[in-house]
């Protein structure tokens, strides 16, 4: 019998290498309480702690010598949890982002809607 390891403070983004968001697991509203729908199409940047932004979009940059391989980066950066008042801003917490970086054809993001996945 095939087990099933359960992952519980884990979410998925897709995003491309502009940094929309294209994919998001729904179970990001559990950890760090954004919708998946509000999140869906907006800039990365929306998440991101100012301060940690321009680290953030430089790992989003793929090397520029035509490789098409994946490539494996792991990174740290702040990213807002949405707070359960109207009234206060919510906070950073860090975040631990790991994951397999690749280039995709230009017109993926003409191809491909934003969505929200239900993670398996």
């Amino acid at each position: 019998m095939e087990e099933t390891v359960q992952v519980k403070d884990v979410f998925l983004l897709v995003v491309l290498g502009s940094g929309k968001i294209m994919v998001v697991t729904e179970n990001v509203e559990q950890l760090i309480g954004h919708s998946p729908y509000d999140l869906m199409g907006q800039p990365i940047d929306f998440l991101v702690h100012p301060k940690d932004q321009e680290k953030v979009h430089s790992y989003l940059k793929l090397p520029e010598d035509g490789s098409t391989e994946p490539v494996y980066k792991l990174f740290q950066c702040r990213m807002s949890e949405r707070s359960l008042s109207r009234t206060e801003p919510g906070r950073y917490v860090p975040m631990l982002v790991k994951g397999y970086f690749r280039k995709v054809s230009s017109n993926f993001s003409r191809r491909v809607r934003p969505r929200f996945s239900h993670p398996s």
